[in-house]
């Protein structure tokens, strides 16, 4: 099981952090905070992601091939693609995920990572305000539980 918390002052939301390798960086490995986004097909790390994995563990953004851009209430920004292996209790993900691309003047958008449906279908996944509970319970743990479906 994989214990979140709600954050934030105004419109507290659910995150999870998880540790993420980076196979282009020998599989050195950051500590992100991902917002839970059921809207979201697929995982994303935010621009300032990107900064830190450019400055911490030496990736050079502009290396990466090219995504999809990605779209919300803000508008589009351009993303690259990039290899993640994230550890969520005893389960690993290896997955190529978007990073949305840090901008090259000015201030970093204000964004959190996403954690999307690419790694959500694989847990069962509980959120609970009034306790601030955010849980990603493993297959086990679902089973454990007797919560599969017919």
């Amino acid at each position: 099981m994989i214990r979140g918390r709600f954050r934030g002052d105004i419109r507290p939301r659910p995150y999870v952090d998880l540790n993420v390798g980076f196979p282009v960086a020998d599989n050195e490995s950051l500590d992100i905070p991902f917002l839970i986004d059921t809207g979201a097909d697929h995982t994303l790390l935010s621009p300032a992601e990107g900064v830190r994995l450019n400055q911490d563990l030496g990736v050079d953004l502009l290396s990466l091939p090219y995504g999809e851009p990605v779209g919300g209430v803000g508008g589009y920004m351009e993303t690259r693609t990039i290899g993640v292996s994230m550890m969520i209790g005893s389960y690993t993900a290896n997955v190529q995920a978007s990073l949305a691309e840090p901008p090259t003047y000015g201030s970093l958008p204000v964004m959190p990572s996403l954690l999307g449906w690419d790694i959500l279908r694989d847990f069962t996944l509980f959120i609970e305000h009034r306790t601030n509970s955010v849980l990603l319970l493993e297959r086990e743990d679902t089973e454990r539980l007797n919560l599969i479906h017919c």
